[in-house]
Parts: structure tokens; sequence; C-alpha cells
């Protein structure tokens, strides 16, 4: 087992521990090796800021959260609020390992890795919020798939592994969703988490070795590795990876928050002036715990497990370089892994290792980021990813 699957399960043995321990009452204890929160009160609506926004901030939809052992639950938005609303019943896969969610650019298709079963998987969104799954038999991954992306096409899926030196890629079915492996793999040490550009023509991964960048064959799914990759070797450890809407500059959260520049013709990446523009930011190599808003204007990082926050900060759509929101950081509850941010760009999502999900109304314009009323919502399992869709 390498070195970061090592690290990778005895994270996953000490959060398995908190949970059983936390259930018999015995409080949240630190985990051995320094990676566990301290107990800290997740925020309630009476935290709320006056300066919140006041009437419909989100955007209809659902929300699906990928859960270690918690299978895969459903959520309905309220966008009046923001308040998630848990779908009776509609939990899937429960048990399973399942570790990335990832959601094609209509909202119509869910697909998620499983690590136990090392399988893709793939669901049918429904008007009501739950999920189909597209095949009786998905199609295998490499050793311990543990991230996932689609492209802005809709037309392939990218899985990660921390078991083997390789991106796998996969064909969806525009009618039914139904994955198709293509022939080859593409060699990738440590692929922790993948991203897409926007038009479609590069591929990102990050690794203990910095940012990985490939040019994509639009019509075969092949991946070619660009000149000058790997990118940010000595700033980059891992980390989850967001793409600016514009298609111009790439942000990775690999130990420091990082800035990029991506050259338009070749893929390159360049720091941006200003990065890191934050220190100590971190989680699982391959946690989602990274989100731009839809329309670029503001992205938001957990920071780490320790300090419990989340930062938020507005984009230069421009320049790249990002500024705090005056309040940043935010308490973020305890134990945060994941973050998400709704359509409206309103509404962020903290994933939490201790079985919830919070919520907070943004106000961009204020630099406010409030407690949404009756957050945070009941989840259940560890290691919460979350996707967004719109209501079908």
């Amino acid at each position: 087992m390498s070195p970061s699957s090592s690290r990778l399960f005895r994270r996953r043995i000490a959060s398995l521990l908190v949970v059983a321990l936390t259930a018999c009452g015995g409080g949240t204890p630190a985990i051995p090796d320094g990676h566990g929160p301290d107990p800290v009160d997740a925020p309630s609506a009476a935290d709320a800021r006056p300066d919140a926004p006041a009437g419909p901030i989100a955007a209809s939809g659902h929300a699906y959260v990928a859960m270690f052992l918690g299978g895969i639950l459903s959520y309905a938005i309220d966008p009046a609020t923001g308040a998630l609303q848990a779908l009776p019943g509609q939990t899937i896969d429960a048990g399973d390992q399942l570790y990335a969610i990832a959601a094609d650019p209509g909202g119509a298709f869910v697909y998620a890795v499983a690590l136990n079963a090392a399988e893709v998987r793939g669901y049918r969104t429904q008007a009501d919020g739950s999920l189909v799954p597209v095949s009786d038999t998905p199609p295998a991954t490499g050793d311990m798939p543990t991230n996932l992306t689609v492209d802005p096409e809709g037309r392939f899926v990218f899985v990660g592994h921390a078991g083997e030196a390789a991106i796998r890629v996969y064909r969806i079915d525009p009618a039914t969703g139904v994955l198709t492996a293509l022939p080859a793999a593409t060699t990738a040490t440590g692929a922790s988490f993948i991203a897409v550009e926007p038009g479609g023509r590069f591929v990102y991964a990050s690794s203990v070795e910095g940012i990985r960048g490939y040019a994509l064959d639009d019509a075969t799914g092949a991946l070619t590795e660009i000149e000058g990759s790997p990118f940010g070797a000595t700033k980059v450890f891992s980390g989850a990876i967001m793409i600016h809407p514009g298609g111009k500059f790439l942000y990775n959260t690999g130990g420091n928050l990082n800035g990029f520049a991506i050259d338009p013709e070749s893929g390159a990446l360049t720091a941006l002036p200003g990065s890191p523009f934050a220190a100590d930011v971190h989680g699982d190599p391959s946690a989602l715990n990274l989100a731009i808003a839809p329309d670029g204007a503001t992205l938001f990082a957990t920071t780490n497990p320790v300090d419990q926050t989340f930062l938020a900060y507005r984009v230069d759509a421009t320049t790249g370089a990002l500024t705090a929101f005056t309040g940043s950081p935010f308490a973020a509850g305890s134990a945060p892994y994941s973050i998400a941010v709704d359509r409206s760009g309103r509404v962020a999502y903290v994933g939490s290792d201790n079985g919830s999900i919070a919520a907070f109304a943004i106000d961009p314009d204020a630099g406010t980021a409030a407690p949404v009323s009756g957050s945070p919502f009941a989840a259940s399992g560890l290691q919460p990813e979350i996707v967004i869709t719109p209501t079908i």
C-alpha cells in the first residue's frame, strides 16, 4: 500500500472510532494522529448575522450527498431559504464506501465511485429527487477509486485512484447515462482530484507531484500530457481543483489555497500573483473542499479539520485575484470535510465528518455568511461530498 493510501485508511479508521465513541456517549475524542477536530458545536440559526440576505436566496433543485458507508442521500432545496429537506426513503447504496460524486451539466445523471466495489455508479435523477441506477452492471474502475469528474459537455467521466497510477475514462451515453469504459488508461501517479476546463480541451489532476495537465481528444477521450507538466510542484500537495467558469483560472487546496492562470493555447499553468492566497488549506487528498459559484464571482474553501472554518472570497474575473470577505474565515461547525455552493451562488453547504450538512446564506455584496435556519441538517456516514442539480 502506498504512503498516501496508508494515510487515507488511517483517517478512515480514526473517523469510524469517532462515530462509534460518540454514539456510545463518549463525546468526540481527539484522533490519535492529530488530524481530529476539537469538539465544537455546529453554528445555529441564532448565530445568524443581522445583515444576512432576506427573501428568496437559493435556486430550486436537489442536493445529493455521497457518504463513506452512508450511501447517497437526497435532499430538496428550499428556494426561499436554502434549507435542505431530506427526501424520505431516498438513500441509495447505503453501506458502500462512496468517495466522490458528480453530475452531468444538465443534472440528468449523477455518478459516484465505490471504493470497496471498485466501480463507478451511474444514476438517473427523477423529478421528485430520487435516483434510479442506469445499469445493473456498473463498469469496473482500477484499484481504490477515490475521485471522479464529468466533463462540462457531458461526454466523459474521468476517475482517479489511490491504489493505481492511472486516470480511467468512460464515455457517457447521452440518452441513458450508461457508461462505457474507453480502452486505454492514462498513467498518472496518485491522481487525487481531477477537473476539466470549461471548453473541454484540457484535463488537470492533482497529486503529490503537483498538478498534471493533459490535452483531451474530444473524439476518443484520450489524454496527452502537455509540455511543462506537472505544474506547481513546490506548492501543490494533492487537494481539490476548481476551474473558474471563464476558463482562465485554476484553484487548488493542496496544502495552500493556490491559484494559477491557464494558457488558452497550451493549457500550461502559471502561478497567479499573490498565490497562495491562504496557507494551511487542506483535507483528505481527494476531498471536495473547494467550490466556485456558477457565475464565477465567489470562491469558497474549507480550511482544515482543526481550524473548523471556511474561507470566502470575491474573484476578480480579469486577474483571478481573490479578495477575502470581510468576516472570512467563518465558523463551519465541527469536522468540516467538503463544501459546495448552490446554483444561485447565494448558499454554501459544508459537509461535516460528524454526519451533518451546514448551510450558510451568502451575501457577496456585504461579504457575509450567515447560518440558514435549521442548519445543520442531519446526514449519516462519513466524508460527505455534495453535488447540486437543477429541478428536472
